[in-house]
């Protein structure tokens, strides 16, 4: 008799973060699979400071800064283990 197979949960990693307007770094515990608007909610509980909101997530790319846009995800980026993104808090 065949054993059902069992689904493999997601590692998960670390990216860096860093803000262009206060300058706060920290790391963030993701997968692949998140969405930017879910990483956008961890970053603002992260943050924790009331009314201060991420509105905007960059990477690099082939030496360009893309925006990274709401909808997509970690994976449609190729961000991996170690990556670095930059936020502007508003």
């Amino acid at each position: 008799k065949e054993k059902p197979k069992k689904e493999k949960a997601e590692a998960t990693f670390t990216i860096g973060l860093h803000s262009i307007v206060t300058w706060l770094s920290f790391t963030l515990e993701v997968k692949a699979s998140d969405t930017i608007d879910c990483t956008k909610a961890s970053i603002n509980a992260m943050v924790g400071v009331p009314g201060l909101h991420c509105h905007h997530l960059w990477c690099m790319l082939h030496r360009r800064r893309v925006l990274l846009e709401d909808g997509r995800t970690l994976r449609d980026y190729n961000i991996q283990e170690g990556d670095e993104l930059a936020f502007d808090a508003v």
